[in-house]
C-alpha cells in the first residue's frame, strides 16, 4: 500500500516469515470462501505491502484525522471486507501467508499514511490485500476486542534511529533497533499478535514534534477505543532540550510527553509502556540518586546536584562546592573523582568523568552550554572503582538474567567509549583474575540488592513494573566483591545481545496490560538463594565436624577463602541456559 497505484497487497517486510500465532488453527480447519462474501478481517498495517514506514496506510475516522497533526488512526484492527477470489484451505502455504492467504477488498473508505497522503479507494485494486485465513470471519458484525492499545510514536519525515548492533556487544540495541524505532514497535506488536491473536487493537497517534503532543487528549482518543481494557504505550524519548536543537527523530521535550501521559492516565488509559508517568519521571530524571545515597542498604554512591545558575556564575566555585558536598555525603576524606551528567539523557551521552576540580568545572560548563539545553542542574556523583558492571534484568519484579559488561576507555573530555559485553566465564577470567568464588559473591549481592530495589519501587507504584534493568559496579576484594548501584533503567532499555530479552519484555508488558495468563519464558535467578543456602550449610558442617573430613569438600578449606566458603568454585558457577540462569553448569 505504498501509493495509489500499488494497492494493499505486497511482499512480507524484508522477506521475513512470521511465526504462527497461538490462535492459528491447522490449515485443514480453515473455511472455504466464495467471491463477494461479506467478512471481517484483522488488518495490521505493517503488512500491507509497504512495511512499517511512511507509505503504509491505516484507516482514520475522518479526513482531518489523517490530514492534520497528530495523525490518528487504527493500525491494528478488525475491518469490514469482501472476498475477491474463491479460496479453499489447500491453497494456503503457512510459510508464505501474505501471498497465499484469502484475497479480500477492504470496504472502509478513508485511509491515510503517516505523511498525510490519502489512498485512492476509487481504484478497487488499491484496497485489495491477502489476509491469513485465521484472521477472516464471516458476517457483518465486528468481532469483540479485549485490549485497546493507545500508541504515541514518531511520524515525522525522518526515520527514528535504529542503532542496530546484531550482537549487542557494542552496546547496541540488537536487530530490532531502539525502543523509539519502527522496528522495535513492529516487533512488540508482532509479539502481541502471536500471543493474543486478533483480540486487540492499536490506535496510533503519529507526532512530528513536541507541539503535536498537546492535541493528544482523552476526548480525542478514548471514544475510538473498543476494548474492555486500555493500555497506553509511548515510544518517544523525553529530553531537556528546546524543540529543534536536538535533531534526532523520536526525541521530544520532556514536559510535552509527561503531559500526554498524565492526561491519558487521568482519562482512564493506564500506561503499559514504559511506566506510569510518575515512575517514568523518577527513573529518567535520575532524581532517585541524591535522595537515597545516604541509605547504606541500597549502596548508591554519594550524589549531589549543581545549580545551572551557579555554574554560569562561576564554574570553578560550583565544582569546588560539588566536591565538598560529595565529601560530606561519602565515607571518604578525599574525593578522587566522579562523573557529571544530565538528567533525561539517552545513549550514554551527556556523561563525563572527572579526576580534578578543574576537569569537573570544564565538564559542568560543557554540559549546560550545549545549544538548547534546558537542564536546571547537573548531577555529580562520586567515582566508584570497579572491575566490571553487572546488569540485572528484572521481569515482573524478579531478576531473570545477568550480563557482564565494561566501559574500557575514556576520551580526553571524560566521555565513555569502548563498551564490552562478555560471557560470565570471560568476565571471571579477564576481569576477576579467575576467581569464581568472588563472582558468585557478586552475583548473590546483585540479587539481594535487586530485591531491595524492587521493594523500593513498590513504594513509588503499587504494581511491579513489567521490566526494569539495574546496573551495578562490581569490584573484586579478595574472594568477595563490593557491589554499588549504578543505574535504574526504564523499560525499553537495550538488552545488549541477550537473545530472549525482547520477547521476555514484550510478554511482561502484554501480561500486565491484559491480565493474560500465558506463562513466562524465563525463571527467576537463584544465585542469591543458592549462595546463602550453601553458606548456611557450610556453617552447620563447621559446628559439628571437621570440614576437611566431609566428602563434599575436596582438600579442605581453601587458603585465603572467606569464612563459610569451602566448596570448589565450580559449585558456585552460575551459567546461562535458555535465557535464564541455572546453577551447576
Amino acid at each position: 500500500m505504498s501509493g495509489p497505484e500499488k494497492g494493499l497487497a505486497g511482499k512480507p517486510v524484508g522477506g521475513r516469515v512470521e511465526n504462527p500465532p497461538v490462535h492459528h488453527s491447522p490449515s485443514n480447519d480453515y473455511g472455504h470462501w466464495a467471491p463477494n462474501e461479506a467478512v471481517h478481517v484483522f488488518y495490521r498495517y505493517e503488512y500491507d505491502g509497504s512495511g512499517d514506514g511512511p507509505d503504509a496506510y491505516f484507516p482514520v475516522r475522518t479526513e482531518s484525522s489523517g490530514q492534520c497533526l497528530p495523525r490518528i488512526g487504527a493500525t491494528h484492527c478488525w475491518q469490514p471486507a469482501v472476498v475477491v477470489d474463491r479460496w479453499h484451505p489447500s491453497m494456503f502455504d503457512p510459510l508464505d501467508p501474505i501471498n497465499t492467504g484469502v484475497n479480500v477488498r477492504l470496504s472502509y473508505p478513508t485511509w491515510y499514511n503517516r505523511q498525510g497522503c490519502a489512498l485512492d479507494v476509487r481504484m478497487a485494486r488499491n484496497c485489495e490485500i491477502r489476509i491469513h485465513p485465521a484472521d477472516v470471519v464471516r458476517g457483518t458484525e465486528m468481532p469483540a476486542t479485549d485490549i485497546s492499545f493507545v500508541v504515541v510514536r514518531w511520524g515525522g519525515l525522518f526515520k527514528t534511529p535504529d542503532y542496530n548492533d546484531l550482537g549487542g556487544e557494542e552496546g547496541g540495541w540488537g536487530s530490532i533497533g531502539t525502543s523509539i524505532s519502527d522496528g522495535y514497535i513492529t516487533a512488540m506488536f508482532d509479539r502481541a499478535y502471536q500471543r493474543l491473536g486478533p483480540t486487540y487493537e492499536v490506535i496510533t497517534c503519529f507526532v512530528q514534534g513536541s507541539a503535536d503532543m498537546g492535541q493528544v487528549t482523552p476526548n480525542a482518543i478514548v471514544p475510538l477505543l473498543r476494548g474492555r481494557r486500555f493500555a497506553g504505550c509511548y515510544f518517544l524519548w523525553p529530553i531537556a532540550f528546546t524543540e529543534g536543537t536536538c535533531r534526532t527523530p523520536g526525541y521530544v521535550e520532556k514536559e510535552s510527553l509527561f503531559s500526554v501521559m498524565r492526561r491519558l492516565e487521568c482519562g482512564g488509559v493506564p500506561t503499559a509502556f514504559p511506566h506510569p508517568s510518575y515512575l517514568y519521571r523518577t527513573l529518567v530524571s535520575k532524581d532517585w540518586c541524591q535522595y537515597v545515597c545516604l541509605l547504606d542498604s541500597l549502596h548508591v554512591p554519594a550524589t549531589t546536584r549543581v545549580s545551572r545558575a551557579r555554574i554560569a556564575a562561576n564554574a570553578e566555585d560550583a565544582a569546588a562546592n560539588a566536591i565538598a558536598s560529595l565529601t560530606s555525603l561519602s565515607d571518604q576524606s578525599v574525593i578522587t573523582g566522579g562523573v557529571a551528567k544530565l538528567a533525561y539523557s539517552w545513549e550514554a551521552s551527556d556523561v563525563f568523568s572527572f579526576r580534578t576540580k578543574q576537569q569537573l568545572a570544564a565538564n559542568l560548563g560543557r554540559l549546560v552550554s550545549q545549544p538548547g539545553c534546558e537542564s536546571e542542574y547537573v548531577i555529580v556523583q562520586q567515582f566508584v572503582p570497579s572491575d566490571l558492571e553487572i546488569r540485572a534484568y528484572c521481569i515482573s519484579g524478579e531478576p531473570v538474567h545477568l550480563l557482564y559488561t565494561k566501559f574500557c576507555e575514556h576520551t580526553e573530555e571524560g566521555s565513555f567509549t569502548a563498551f564490552q559485553s562478555v560471557s560470565r566465564d570471560t568476565a571471571v577470567g579477564e576481569w576477576f583474575g579467575g576467581c569464581d568464588i568472588a563472582m558468585a559473591h557478586a552475583e548473590a549481592e546483585v540479587c539481594r540488592l535487586t530485591h531491595l530495589w524492587m521493594r523500593w519501587v513498590r513504594g513509588i507504584d503499587s504494581h511491579f513494573p513489567p521490566f526494569l534493568r539495574l546496573d551495578y559496579f562490581v569490584k573484586r576484594v579478595g574472594n568477595e566483591s563490593k557491589v554499588m548501584t549504578g543505574e535504574l533503567t526504564e523499560m525499553g532499555a537495550s538488552c545488549l545481545g541477550w537473545a530472549d530479552g525482547w520477547t521476555a519484555t514484550f510478554d511482561a508488558v502484554l501480561k500486565a496490560a491484559g491480565d493474560v495468563p500465558f506463562p513466562s519464558i524465563l525463571a527467576p535467578l537463584s544465585c542469591q538463594r543458592d549462595y546463602e543456602e550453601r553458606d548456611a550449610k557450610r556453617a552447620r558442617y563447621s559446628e559439628h565436624a571437621d570440614p576437611t573430613a566431609h566428602p563434599s569438600i575436596k582438600g579442605g578449606k581453601r587458603k585465603g577463602a572467606p569464612h563459610g566458603f569451602t566448596p570448589s568454585p565450580e559449585s558456585y558457577r552460575v551459567a546461562k541456559k535458555g535465557g535464564a540462569m541455572a546453577k551447576g553448569k
